[in-house]
């Protein structure tokens, strides 16, 4: 999750490949961070 909001400063295409371990930590994480 840390990697996806330091994405945001990157001016580069940032892509992430497998989200499956965000469901056990912060399920609602994706929807929050939208």
């Amino acid at each position: 999750m840390a990697i996806i909001t330091a994405a945001l400063k990157i001016k580069e295409n940032v892509y992430v490949d497998d989200l499956n371990c965000i469901s056990k930590s912060f399920p609602d994480f994706l929807k929050n961070f939208k």
